[in-house]
């Protein structure tokens, strides 16, 4: 994603959400504590692609700064009824484990095509040495499309476990139907190209820009039957609703044709994946989110039109324990006199990029060369396409297209799509603007500061409840089973979901067609208050309930 030329023309609730994300549960797999299972466990070899033709299409499409490929998707079709060991447990539950082996791979990742867990399961991903998990994804992962994506994993061997309670098993629906092959700039290797000039965000040029940082994050993003990497950053909007708007490149999301609404259901995004100092190598990968929806884009990537920005909107809330910032943004056409990049360059833990000098003005784009600094001086690279670069004021003003500058050619310039142009400028409809999404009351400023993840407005959900559509929630305190039903009001093709007290949602149930009474499971639910909110495309409805047990 990384060009490699100039380019000059270049409460309580938290936001609704229409998938649920990758958001793990933690905990350990049963399989890791236990002796009496067994050693040896079905293994399933998926043959590599062809690598030699795949690096040479990349070094074609790399010189011409095309989207940045990372990874190919391998269809397969493994499920508990076809592969996989099950075991019984001594207490009457199920374990099925599968190992699922890849040559040559840098990192894998599975995409399921149905995922629909019932309370009590649980599903790992890990290596085979166990020195690697992520999980558990139970019922809050489902979703009625029965999508779900994982996060990469180092190597090309993963154990996927699923554990069910007792007469639980025929209550599920697991479907493995694609598998990524990632074969560079994952960041769990060494990096193809020299880094040794990036500066990380824990150095002193990041002192003063925490905030900020918490806000950037990587994005691994499907196209048709391929993974690609790019950065980018969560944005305010004018109400500080903290909806987890994310913006990034255009051509970061075009491939000879754009990502698919299925595509992006399937798209990955990782924060805080960064050192804990200034001379670390590596970070915490466990913060990712998966799936967003496209709300705004111009056409750079299949046209070189416009100033080459896309923004979605990700599927869920972020959660508030990976404290995010959702950052500011300026409108103005008046050049930066100083600030930074922050990004993610080749995948690699995030770096830092500062400019000391004032930005050069083009029609769609901004011209940066970068300082040297105290630890370094740091460039950009394939995959911090998209990255935000901030002004004096801690504000973004752009958006990375691309630029010549690496290690070994510091003082070349990067282009950044003007944050200004991308407001209004590369159309009339709100598909092609910024100014719809990220200012919905009309209040048209110049410049918006960010705001910290436990600051947002009150919620960013239309809440209605009118005494002709009263909602009802039963029993109250509730002990294992809560109930919901309206008067006056038949609630059909929505999602029922219930927050705990600090706006994480904690389940969910979609509801398609209308019934009398909705039950809801909350016998995994601590003591304490908790808060139903009914949604579909009419109304949205909330009240509070407790359970006490």
């Amino acid at each position: 994603m990384k060009k490699l030329y100039p380019v000059l023309f270049l409460f309580f609730f938290l936001v609704s959400g229409t998938l649920k994300s990758q958001i793990s549960q933690g905990g350990t797999p049963v399989s890791f504590h236990s002796n009496s299972l067994k050693k040896d466990i079905d293994i399933r070899n998926i043959p590599a692609p062809d690598m030699e033709t795949i690096m040479m299409e990349d070094m074609e499409n790399d010189g011409f700064g095309k989207a940045y490929r990372i990874g190919i998707i391998i269809p397969v079709n493994l499920n508990p009824q076809n592969s996989g060991t099950w075991e019984t447990l001594s207490n009457g539950d199920l374990l099925w484990r599968l190992q699922i082996n890849m040559p040559g791979a840098e990192a894998s990742n599975l995409l399921f095509d149905r995922f629909v867990l019932p309370p009590g399961a649980k599903l790992f991903v890990y290596t085979p040495d166990q020195t690697f998990t992520i999980g558990a994804f139970t019922e809050f992962n489902n979703h009625e499309s029965g999508l779900m994506a994982t996060q990469m994993i180092p190597g090309g061997s993963s154990v996927v476990e699923l554990y069910m309670p007792k007469n639980q098993e025929f209550s599920y629906e697991l479907e493995i139907t694609e598998v990524g092959y990632n074969y560079r700039s994952t960041g769990f290797k060494v990096q193809e190209k020299d880094l040794s000039c990036m500066v990380n965000v824990k150095c002193p040029e990041g002192n003063n820009w925490a905030d900020q940082i918490r806000g950037a994050a990587k994005a691994q993003i499907r196209i048709g039957s391929y993974w690609f990497l790019c950065s980018g950053s969560l944005v305010t909007t004018t109400t500080n609703s903290c909806q987890p708007y994310f913006l990034l490149a255009d051509h970061c999301t075009y491939d000879n044709a754009y990502a698919t609404a299925a595509n992006m259901n399937q798209w990955v995004f990782n924060f805080n994946y960064q050192a804990s100092n200034c001379t670390g190598t590596t970070g915490p990968t466990t913060q990712s989110m998966t799936g967003c929806t496209m709300k705004a884009h111009d056409t750079y990537g299949q046209n070189s039109q416009g100033s080459d920005f896309y923004l979605v909107l990700m599927n869920n809330s972020v959660p508030t324990t990976y404290q995010v910032y959702y950052n500011g943004w300026s409108k103005s056409t008046t050049a930066a006199t100083s600030g930074v990049g922050i990004h993610h360059p080749e995948g690699v833990i995030k770096k830092i990029s500062t400019y000391s000098t004032s930005l050069q003005n083009y029609t769609t784009h901004w011209r940066v060369v970068w300082a040297q600094t105290t630890t370094n001086r740091s460039v950009t690279a394939q995959g911090s396409s998209g990255s935000p670069i901030f002004d004096q004021n801690k504000l973004i003003v752009g958006t990375l297209t691309g630029g010549g500058s690496f290690c070994d050619a510091p003082a070349d310039p990067d282009y950044y799509g003007k944050f200004s142009y991308h407001w209004a400028s590369n159309g009339t409809t709100n598909a092609k603007q910024l100014k719809p999404w990220l200012d919905p009351n009309n209040s048209n400023p110049t410049t918006k500061t960010g705001v910290n993840y436990n600051a947002c407005s009150s919620s960013s959900v239309e809440e209605i409840v009118a005494p002709n559509l009263n909602l009802n929630v039963f029993p109250n305190p509730a002990t294992d089973v809560v109930n919901v039903s309206f008067e006056n009001y038949y609630f059909e093709n929505g999602t029922v979901r219930i927050y705990d007290i600090l706006g994480n949602m904690v389940s969910q149930v979609v509801v398609s067609q209308y019934q009398n009474e909705i039950p809801l499971s909350v016998k995994h639910l601590s003591n304490g208050v908790y808060f139903i909110q009914c949604s579909n495309s009419e109304h949205s409805f909330s009240k509070s309930f407790m359970i006490s047990k």
